[in-house]
């Protein structure tokens, strides 16, 4: 399934690249649309395509994690430049609010850089344009937690708990105006939880969402400045897994 449909997407997205960038010759303006909206449709359907295999793996219990210690500050500003867009596009404000010294956790790196694309694409992609997206870590007696709040357009309390369900969009399907397969807080939700977190979703119409992951603090590792109480609240057995 994945090598039968991303070959021949790729070449899709590839060539309505070259043809858009006007490589072996000039469009007129009409072709070179064209072959913008190729591109664009070919990008968004390779979302749609990855987030269905990775929820195939997810359900069958073959998403292995490669545990290794993270630096959640590193982790956080790289998903930030990932799904918050480059320089020449960023409209909106953001703020990163992170501890000193800097936590860092035992964890899968690439099912956590995209639990925080996910999350900081969705604050993005349902903020409008002047918004504020606020991306915060702590840690306390509940455990490591990262927060992903912004003053987009919200939910009602109501349709909260549908989030966390595969193919649930925000908007009414008829009327939305962005694109998405509506998996991804399924996905992160699902990651979050094989790591032995938790997800919670605070949400407001038209004021805005925060979503708060907690980690145990036995992922916690051991930092200059943390070490005493790191060690102190992680069990034996976390210990003994992830010594030093």
């Amino acid at each position: 399934m994945s090598h039968e449909l991303r070959t021949p997407l790729n070449a899709i997205i590839g060539f309505s690249d070259v043809m858009s960038a006007g490589i072996f010759g000039s469009l007129n303006e009409k072709y070179w649309e064209y072959a913008k909206d190729i591109h664009r449709s070919g990008l968004h359907l390779l979302d749609l395509i990855n987030d269905v295999l990775d929820m195939a793996r997810i359900e069958a219990g073959q998403w292995e994690l490669h545990e290794e210690g993270v630096a959640l500050g590193d982790a956080v500003r790289q998903a930030q430049r990932l799904a918050g867009g480059s320089a020449g596009e960023v409209r909106h404000h953001f703020e990163v609010r992170l501890p000193t010294p800097e936590l860092v956790v035992w964890a899968d790196r690439r099912s956590l850089r995209q639990v925080l694309i996910n999350l900081i694409g969705n604050a993005v992609k349902f903020t409008p344009e002047g918004g504020s997206i606020t991306v915060g870590v702590s840690v306390g007696d509940g455990g490591v937690r990262i927060v992903v709040a912004d003053t987009g357009i919200g939910i009602s309390e109501e349709r909260i708990a549908e989030l966390c369900r595969p193919f649930v969009q925000v908007e009414n399907v008829l009327t939305r105006r962005h694109h998405g397969s509506g998996m991804g807080l399924f996905i992160t939700k699902a990651l979050v939880e094989r790591h032995g977190g938790t997800l919670r979703i605070e949400s407001h119409p038209d004021k805005g969402t925060t979503v708060c992951i907690t980690l145990p603090i036995e992922r916690l590792l051991p930092t200059e400045g943390l070490l005493a109480a790191a060690v102190a609240s992680r069990s034996p057995e976390a210990r003994e897994r992830h010594p030093g």
